[in-house]
């Protein structure tokens, strides 16, 4: 009987951290990211406010791709700044589903995007939930995800 206590109280626990709603765009396909968000922008960083537990970033647009995009306003929880472009998204890594950058923390029901300044990142602003969602782009030019992002949004 003991075991079985232990082992609700642990089922219990494990599923109060899990996300009961997570944030839009999650689980999505990179072509339902594309086609279901109404804004998709490349992005620079303008300005981080650090406090004790995140961070704030307002992000300005460089391009916006698809809607229309104003100043962004972002939280992020991470200390950690995953700055990985995945070879200029061109690794069949990234092309696999619920890949990207930022990690997924517990309890914040979508990836952690972090930013930094000078770099670009292609962002779906609507769609924050998917893994995909804050790209960093190094080079428009060879970028495979901006160039296939475009494709899709002109095609």
């Amino acid at each position: 009987m003991k075991i079985i206590f232990l082992l609700l109280i642990a089922l219990t626990c494990n599923v109060s951290y899990a996300c009961s709603v997570p944030k839009p765009g999650f689980n999505w396909s990179k072509d339902d990211l594309i086609e279901k968000s109404e804004t998709i922008v490349l992005v620079k960083l303008a300005s981080a406010e650090l406090d004790e537990t995140s961070t704030k970033y307002t992000l300005s647009p460089i391009k916006t791709l698809k809607g229309k995009a104003n100043k962004i306003i972002f939280w992020s929880h991470s200390k950690k700044h995953y700055e990985s472009d995945f070879s200029f998204h061109s690794d069949a890594e990234f092309w696999m589903p619920n890949i990207g950058r930022s990690e997924f923390p517990c309890c914040i029901c979508g990836p952690d995007h972090t930013f930094e300044k000078d770099e670009m990142y292609l962002l779906f602003p609507d769609a924050m939930g998917s893994m995909k969602s804050g790209e960093i782009i190094k080079d428009i030019e060879k970028d495979e995800w901006y160039k296939y992002v475009i494709d899709r949004v002109n095609g």
